[in-house]
């Protein structure tokens, strides 16, 4: 699976599923925006070093830096924060505002490089300490159920902070692409969707009409079979009206 973070020794870091959580505490995450999720991994693979503005736009938001509104890089600072804040329960000095020149992470602030054995199953975890010193994933079962669990509470936390945005900025949906027009529903899709995974199956259990609800915003990620899906009456930028269901047991293999 790659590599984590272990900051402060307390939360831990994990890039690939935009997640937050206690360390050694998998029940208490949270998800990040995308664009979050890459500012804070880009203010760690820059630390001690502070970070220009220009440097979040041009490398988190890439060739779309020039559409994106100013203050969509305070607002995704801001839920990094309130990230840290909800799972440590006090306000602890993390990021560094820079006036007019951009953020950094405090200088007290301690970072370890934690990686996953290379030959262990998915669903097991256990921390073990390498001869680096460096925290290392080992075997431990976990429930099928729990994992179930788990897959669907990520996205319901997903869904609430989409919908809690629908009436400003929608940054959470800034990197959800156009994929394709298919009986007048206008679908897009989240940058991590699984290529093997057919949305046109998903569809078929929509209860809506994309006559009514033509946009169609599909979440999907390859560690979990549960999919989100949300359909509105027009752009979710917008003033929409929005409808979302979650669909299990999907194939993404």
């Amino acid at each position: 699976m790659g590599k984590f973070y272990l900051i402060n020794e307390l939360v831990e870091f994990h890039p690939d599923e935009q997640r937050l959580s206690l360390y050694q505490e998998e029940n208490k995450f949270i998800i990040l925006a995308s664009p979050a999720a890459r500012c804070l991994m880009l203010l760690i693979e820059q630390y001690p070093n502070s970070v220009k503005h220009d440097d979040f736009y041009n490398i988190v938001w890439q060739d779309r830096h020039g559409q994106v509104p100013a203050n969509t890089l305070y607002q995704n600072i801001s839920l990094i924060r309130r990230g840290f804040k909800t799972l440590l329960g006090e306000d602890q000095e993390i990021i560094m505002t820079i006036p007019r020149y951009g953020f950094k992470l405090d200088s007290h602030v301690s970072i370890k490089t934690m990686t996953y054995a290379n030959d262990i199953d998915d669903t097991t975890l256990s921390p073990v300490v390498n001869e680096e010193g460096i925290q290392t994933i080992k075997n431990k079962k976990i429930n099928n159920n729990v994992m179930l669990l788990l897959s669907i509470i990520i996205f319901i936390i997903s869904l609430f902070f989409a919908l809690t945005n629908l009436h400003g900025t929608p940054a959470f949906y800034q990197d959800y692409s156009f994929s394709k027009n298919k009986k007048e529903c206008l679908i897009y899709i989240n940058p991590e969707y699984p290529k093997t995974l057919s949305y046109d199956s998903l569809q078929e259990h929509s209860p809506l009409s994309c006559k009514s609800f033509p946009y169609t915003y599909i979440s999907a990620y390859n560690f979990s079979s549960t999919v989100s899906i949300i359909r509105c009456d027009r752009p979710i930028e917008s003033d929409a009206k929005c409808v979302s269901y979650i669909y299990k047991g999907a194939d993404n293999s």
